[in-house]
């Protein structure tokens, strides 16, 4: 979908051509598409992350194929309190992307720990982890009595120079 809209949103972002390329691969194996290390200027994910296999896996291959300076953009939902990693767990099993976050102090120290600076985060809003993107829309959640919330957000780190 996103190739078939490529043309279009370079023209949209006022892009003289479009300079978009489109790889598949497993996230934690981005040289089997053919990226090697220091070959990105910008990576973006979003709360997808959270569903991996291993997240933290993930982080550090696109820290590895991000540019010295590359910035990695994170659209992700983050929990405002520690996590009980059996309701994490349980929770990405069900598939909940928001119930299975971690909290953000938590995600901040992986990506500091594998050599991202980190800058403000952008737009910070509270959502639920019952509710998807359509209002009307339930979405199954793990049992828990954690008292934790939730905050869609977008946070910038750039690779170390």
């Amino acid at each position: 979908q996103a190739q078939n809209r490529a043309e279009r949103a370079a023209r949209d972002s006022g892009l003289p051509t479009n300079n978009m390329e489109f790889y598949l691969a497993y996230p934690e194996d981005l040289m089997a598409a053919g990226l090697g290390t220091a070959t990105v200027d910008i990576a973006f994910v979003n709360s997808v992350l959270h569903l991996t296999c291993h997240p933290n896996d993930v982080l550090a291959e696109l820290y590895r194929v991000l540019k010295p300076g590359g910035l990695l953009v994170c659209e992700v939902a983050l929990a405002d309190a520690p996590r009980n990693p059996d309701v994490v767990e349980a929770a990405r099993k069900l598939g909940n992307s928001i119930q299975s976050a971690p909290n953000r102090a938590e995600f901040e120290d992986i990506l500091h720990a594998l050599g991202f600076e980190l800058s403000v985060a952008v737009d910070p809003r509270a959502i639920q982890p019952d509710v998807g993107f359509k209002a009307d829309h339930h979405v199954p959640c793990a049992p828990t009595d954690e008292s934790v919330g939730f905050n869609a957000l977008v946070l910038h780190a750039r690779k170390r120079v």
